[in-house]
């Protein structure tokens, strides 16, 4: 499994140069002031649409969440990667003046739905080849610092699904932020949360030195590139 970063290049360069890992509170990513196209969901963190919760008013039940929407908030912080399978020949292209297959980092939806507009020169992609290192040293720094975290890849049910966790629990929390609608499966997104003991965002330093030719590649964005990702018959090829 690879894991793919796309995002300002100033973040993956303090990544890459310094090993800083930058986690984001997870009800930023609510915020449609602060982020647009896929980078935004309004319905993060939403408890289950499985379950009804109410209150009780003169011995009359008002479910709370067919009107409102029921979200858990605290001190989750996030990182998100997109996750792709180096082994799944539906993930490569071939480049007829290259004669060879490239690995496809994200389709045109994809790469739209995170730029959309903006200036495609600030960004670059980031490519983990050795996830299982990578995710190694977020583990243990989690756990230098004495916090709680979990990573896996996030399910695509509408937010409609079973827990056996109390609501509004930190494990509850967890399950919350790992379920999204539909429409963001194009994400395919692999994330890790942790919660940080203060209600801010969150900084995980994994060291420098894992960022080696072997285990990861920087991508910067020209106005070349974007335009051919974006452009719909260049996966139409495959």
């Amino acid at each position: 499994m690879y894991l793919v970063k796309i995002t300002k290049s100033q973040y993956i360069d303090d990544l890459v140069n310094n090993g800083n890992l930058y986690l984001s509170l997870a009800e930023s990513f609510t915020d449609t002031e602060k982020f647009g196209f896929l980078k935004v969901d309004t319905r993060e963190g939403i408890i289950s649409d499985a379950y009804r919760f109410g209150i009780i008013v003169n011995g009359k039940v008002n479910t709370l969440n067919d009107k409102y929407t029921v979200r858990v908030t605290g001190n989750e912080c996030i990182f998100s990667f997109k996750w792709i399978d180096e082994n799944d020949s539906r993930n490569y292209v071939f480049n007829e003046s290259q004669q060879r297959f490239n690995l496809i980092l994200g389709d045109y939806k994809f790469i739209d739905g995170l730029l959309g507009n903006e200036d495609v020169g600030e960004y670059s992609i980031l490519v983990i080849k050795d996830s299982n290192g990578f995710l190694k040293r977020v583990k243990q720094e989690i756990e230098r610092l004495g916090l709680n975290g979990v990573m896996g890849v996030i399910s695509y049910d509408n937010h409609v699904y079973e827990t056996q966790h109390e609501p509004f629990s930190d494990e509850y929390a967890e399950e919350a932020y790992f379920h999204k609608d539909d429409e963001y499966k194009v994400q395919q997104e692999y994330r890790i949360l942790v919660h940080n003991i203060e209600h801010k965002h969150l900084i995980l330093n994994i060291g420098k030195d894992f960022f080696t030719s072997e285990n990861s590649q920087v991508h910067r964005f020209t106005k070349e590139s974007i335009s051919m990702l974006k452009k719909p018959e260049y996966y139409d090829r495959r």
